[in-house]
């Protein structure tokens, strides 16, 4: 079982808005400009960079989804 305590803390919707916009914020112009080129595999690396940036804002937190919602239709299915 995980130790919820090794994450400093867990993040709002608008906390993960701010560290997404952050992470963009840090993509240098040079990938930036990479990404739309026509060559496809020179883009996808940065692509594959750009996103390397993003997830760097997200190392050190945890980001949980909601609880899921009760599927309706899924009771007494298989009864």
């Amino acid at each position: 079982m995980e130790n919820e305590q090794s994450f400093p803390r867990v993040l709002t919707a608008d906390q993960v808005r701010f560290e997404i916009t952050r992470g963009f914020q840090e993509i240098p112009r040079s990938v930036q400009r990479d990404m739309l080129v026509k060559d496809t595999a020179k883009a996808r690396k940065a692509q594959a960079a750009a996103v390397q940036f993003i997830l760097a804002r997200f190392e050190e937190l945890q980001v949980r989804a909601p609880e899921p919602r009760p599927n309706l239709f899924h009771m007494g299915a298989g009864r």
